[in-house]
């Protein structure tokens, strides 16, 4: 047969022709055909002349391969753990001689180096380690010695979190200002998160009696707004690994996927109510209706307060 007048059809016909006057085996057959037409497929035809299959013989070499994994090369400087005593933050802002100043300017100037890089005074960091040692969420490692120690740790990783969380900084950056590695920075950023969403409700609530409720109002008065009980507002967070199938109704007005948080506060900042996430398509008027706070403030003995 002519190879340029080849046609499905004639092949079918010859090979009925040949199948009928019988071969010894499948193996002659192939052998046979590879060599009239001259159509080479050495893959189907083994050393030994055994015709194998090429989805079997792809799964056993997948199986049979062995992964060689690359040396790598050692280190050309020995690592070394950093001590916490000579971070820059700690000498900086925490150390015994610096610590009284730090105190000072942080509650005094909201403007000044400490309040733009944790978005809040010392004070309140004493606070969070005070939350911590209460609730025996801090440790000993093998790398603390002392309890001394152990507080410098944790106050650093705390100012580590505040920055994070203020400025959206990446983890790696934080290394060289408190000779903690990132990862570890990274593991206590998350829970720190759990932990704060556990206790959330002992500091994140609208005023169940009518003295604290009156100390929220009164610093609306000083200020020329008498009655006023608190401030709303809705807050869009970017959400960054939104899925797929709630990208529309995630993205709104800002043109990025977002969550929506309304939140109520009082005249100095403090939060007093939190709603629910919604997706960013939702405006506030939408969202008000839902919100857990604003229906006590409407149907509780919130609406008799004169």
């Amino acid at each position: 047969m002519n190879v340029n007048e080849f046609s499905v059809d004639d092949y079918i016909a010859d090979v009925m022709t040949e199948y009928s006057h019988g071969f010894t085996s499948v193996d002659e057959y192939v052998a046979d055909v590879m060599a009239e037409y001259s159509l080479g497929f050495p893959s189907y035809v083994a050393d030994d002349n055994v015709v194998c299959d090429m989805m079997d013989d792809n799964e056993d070499d997948e199986e049979n391969v062995q992964r060689v994994r690359k040396e790598s090369a050692p280190n050309a400087y020995p690592y070394k753990f950093g001590k916490v005593f000579e971070a820059n933050w700690y000498l900086k802002f925490l150390a015994p001689n610096v610590r009284e100043r730090t105190y000072y300017l942080s509650s005094r100037n909201c403007y000044g180096e400490f309040r733009s890089l944790f978005r809040m005074p010392l004070e309140k960091i004493d606070e969070l380690v005070s939350i911590y040692t209460e609730n025996g969420w801090v440790h000993m490692t093998k790398h603390c010695k002392t309890e001394e120690e152990m507080m410098v740790k944790l106050e650093l990783r705390l100012l580590a979190v505040l920055k994070v969380l203020g400025h959206n900084a990446p983890f790696r950056t934080l290394q060289s200002d408190t000779n903690i590695s990132d990862k570890e920075h990274r593991d206590f950023f998350k829970q720190f998160i759990i932990q704060m969403n556990d206790i959330r409700h002992d500091y994140i609530g609208y005023p169940s009696t009518e003295e604290d409720l009156k100390s929220v109002m009164d610093r609306y008065a000083a200020q020329y707004l008498p009655g006023c009980g608190g401030s709303v507002d809705v807050v869009h967070v970017k959400w960054s690994k939104c899925p797929t199938e709630d990208v529309n109704r995630a993205t709104g007005k800002e043109g990025y996927p977002s969550l929506a948080f309304e939140v109520v506060t009082g005249f100095d900042r403090q939060i007093l109510g939190v709603s629910c996430a919604h997706f960013g398509t939702r405006n506030d008027k939408q969202i008000v209706r839902t919100d857990e706070t604003v229906r006590q403030i409407c149907e509780d003995w919130y609406r008799n307060v004169e």
